[in-house]
């Protein structure tokens, strides 16, 4: 988990995808287990920026925004960081590397670069069974 307030720039998945993960939400709510995870659309993130970065934020989304574009994202497989969150992973792609270094590498606090889509945030036994869960049904 992150300590720090930081700004963040991601993409955000199509309706047909966004539909489709949330399917897979609404399965891990069926199974009574709560996220601490935002209701914020399914994305990726490319890069990150401490607040008092927001003119560097600012002159980055600027500079993407001129280069915007859609791609395919192909996600393989159910993952974890350590016991507190699920993700799907993405095959990384050349796609995925150019809009992270648009964003000069950055990411939050310190932590290397792992491009995912979080599913579920909580403690420990409830992040093993819904790895388990969406294994099963990915």
């Amino acid at each position: 988990m992150l300590d720090k307030k930081f700004l963040t720039v991601y993409g955000v998945f199509d309706a047909n995808t966004q539909q489709i993960l949330q399917g897979y939400q609404n399965t891990i709510k069926t199974h009574k287990l709560q996220s601490s995870h935002t209701e914020i659309p399914y994305h990726i993130s490319f890069g990150s920026f401490a607040v008092c970065d927001v003119d560097a934020l600012i002159g980055a989304v600027n500079n993407f925004c001129n280069k915007e574009y859609t791609f395919t994202v192909n996600l393989t497989s159910v993952e974890q960081f350590g016991t507190k969150v699920v993700y799907l992973k993405p095959q990384i792609n050349n796609n995925i590397s150019k809009l992270h270094s648009l964003f000069n590498s950055n990411y939050a606090n310190g932590y290397d670069y792992v491009p995912h889509v979080t599913m579920f945030m909580s403690n420990g036994f409830d992040v093993v069974k819904v790895t388990n869960l969406l294994t099963e049904i990915f």
